[in-house]
């Protein structure tokens, strides 16, 4: 098994419950505890998934750095800060 991780950029709340949901119910198994946690990165071994979570402004910047490979973000965020991201 190997040890390389998709990391996902999100903000908390009402985002990341959101999108938390849409991986559940495209058949990602997330544990329970993982919308409640205070964690800043939480790692899903069993989906080989890392999650970092940010300030909304921070989602793009982890992106463009290429310290994340996805972020999901608001589309007001991605209008305001104007990155070289897709």
């Amino acid at each position: 098994m190997s040890n390389s991780f998709l990391t996902i950029a999100m903000p908390k709340g009402r985002i990341f419950e959101e999108a938390a949901e849409l991986l559940r119910k495209a058949g990602f198994r997330l544990p329970p505890e993982f919308d409640d946690s205070r964690k800043l990165i939480i790692e899903v071994e069993e989906e080989n998934l890392r999650f970092i979570l940010a300030k909304p402004m921070d989602v793009v910047t982890y992106v463009e750095h290429g310290v994340a490979d996805m972020g999901i973000a608001g589309k007001d965020v991605m209008l305001e800060e104007e990155r070289d991201v897709y």
